[in-house]
């Protein structure tokens, strides 16, 4: 499954937002119930989280972790965040 989103926003503004699972469903509304293990407010490197897309309920942990590096403000850039669930 591949959802995407274009924003018009500088990288570090849109990775700050995604690094915020538990308010994913204030801007994205497929996600809902985002709890992330032991009460963080941000995701990180290993994070296991739990949240509800698309009616299923997934426990999942951030794979990769890779804070925006590029020019600052730059725009157009795509993330990725692979996540696996089980």
């Amino acid at each position: 499954m591949r959802n995407e989103i274009d924003v018009p926003a500088p990288q570090e503004t849109v990775w700050a937002w995604l690094v915020r699972a538990p308010l994913w469903p204030t801007w994205y509304q497929n996600s809902q119930n985002v709890k992330i293990e032991g009460g963080a407010t941000d995701l990180s490197a290993g994070a296991r989280f739990r949240w509800k897309t698309f009616g299923v309920t997934l426990d999942s942990r951030v794979e990769e972790f890779a804070p925006p590096t590029g020019c600052p403000g730059a725009q157009g850039r795509r993330a990725s965040t692979p996540i696996t669930a089980g």
